[in-house]
């Protein structure tokens, strides 16, 4: 089966709108992503965003046990486990987010590459 989803352009980068669920708050909550083909991550979330869906909760180990390798060096990370769900299909995922600072809402290669993923310059779809 193939779905067609609407993806946007955040600035020079494509976003797409999909839901992720909340274990603590029992409920789906509609999030856009950008994509990034270079995070090798499954979803990285802004911290607001992953304490208000209470998955600070549920983190699967100390706040200090995941870090980032960025340009700027290594950022500690805290993470845990969630569904996305993109169309029809849903995912299960491990969330990031940093311990310090704001981060940002990332779709990484661990979800790409589990449905397909087409990206045109003048055809702004991802197909699942």
């Amino acid at each position: 089966m193939v779905a067609l989803l609407k993806c946007f352009k955040y600035k020079k980068y494509y976003s797409v709108l999909c839901e992720l669920y909340s274990p603590i708050l029992d409920k789906w909550f509609k999030i856009r992503f950008i994509i990034d083909s270079g995070f090798s991550g499954d979803v990285f979330l802004r911290r607001k965003i992953y304490d208000s869906l209470k998955l600070n909760l549920v983190d699967s180990a100390s706040p200090y046990s995941f870090s980032a390798k960025t340009i700027v060096g290594s950022i500690p990370l805290r993470a845990s486990r969630s569904r996305i769900r993109i169309k029809d299909n849903v995912f299960d995922v491990k969330i990031y987010t940093p311990v310090f600072g704001y981060g940002e809402n990332l779709l990484g290669r661990g979800v790409l590459e589990k449905s397909i993923t087409i990206l045109h310059r003048n055809k702004k779809h991802v197909l699942d």
